[in-house]
């Protein structure tokens, strides 16, 4: 698998020395991807930051998520921001769905972040649900 996270960093013009914005919502498939690329970075120097943005939709385990993703960071040395934003009073606002408006939100976060941190990329996660998602949306 390291292989291949090897092989999508050069095809996609990654460069040793890149800093990487890496979504992280608590989840497996970003968390495997934040692993993935602190080893990567081992062979192939790479700076990351971690993005984690809590949607205020899922109570208490919404904020276990967010610590989570703050313990992790925190553990493996990894620069966090981590922010909450309403969605669903957003969502509402604007008149749009709940996922969709939380798809927008996320995704305008990591560009302030990369461009904050002066990032060169943005990574997240997907899972073939996630790409179905993209797709749909």
């Amino acid at each position: 698998m390291l292989n291949e996270v090897f092989n999508k960093l050069k095809a996609a013009g990654v460069k040793p020395g890149s800093l990487l914005i890496v979504a992280v919502s608590g989840g497996p498939d970003s968390t495997c991807l934040l692993h993935l690329l602190l080893e990567a970075g081992a062979q192939y120097p790479l700076s990351l930051h971690a993005v984690h943005l809590n949607h205020l939709l899922r109570g208490r385990e919404a904020d276990e998520d967010e610590e989570f993703a703050r313990e992790t960071a925190r553990r493996w040395a990894v620069p966090a921001t981590l922010i909450r934003r309403d969605i669903a009073s957003k969502a509402r606002k604007i008149r749009k769905t709940i996922m969709e408006t939380g798809r927008v939100v996320r995704y305008q976060l990591l560009e302030e972040v990369r461009i904050s941190q002066g990032g060169d990329w943005i990574a997240t996660g997907h899972q073939a649900d996630d790409q179905a998602e993209t797709l749909l949306m």
